[in-house]
């Protein structure tokens, strides 16, 4: 428990009002507590999940494909394939197949 001497939302800055209202006012205050006087940056969702996109792209990847994931993932064509060169670096699973040719008749 924070000694906060009765603070209310109300007391707080407005930097924090959106914080309340989606934590709690303890929970803010223990986030205040904690960063207090510094600056936090919080990336956007779409950062965090690279990773798993690109786990995914990989796990998705197959030769002739990289321009539909490409539309997919709205990416371009060219970052498929450093995404798929990365993972193979990575050790992610590629399911790199190429239709092998059929054995002529003799």
């Amino acid at each position: 428990m924070i000694d906060t001497f009765g603070l209310t939302e109300d007391d707080l800055h407005p930097t924090y009002q959106g914080l309340v209202k989606l934590i709690g006012l303890e929970n803010t205050l223990k986030i205040v507590k904690e960063f207090g006087g510094g600056e936090i940056y919080f990336p956007t969702i779409r950062e965090q999940s690279k990773a798993a996109r690109n786990r995914k792209i990989c796990a998705e990847y197959k030769i002739h494909n990289g321009r539909k994931l490409a539309s997919k993932y709205d990416l371009s064509h060219k970052q498929i394939k450093n995404i798929v060169k990365e993972g193979k670096k990575l050790g992610h699973k590629i399911e790199s197949f190429m239709p092998q040719p059929e054995n002529p008749a003799t």
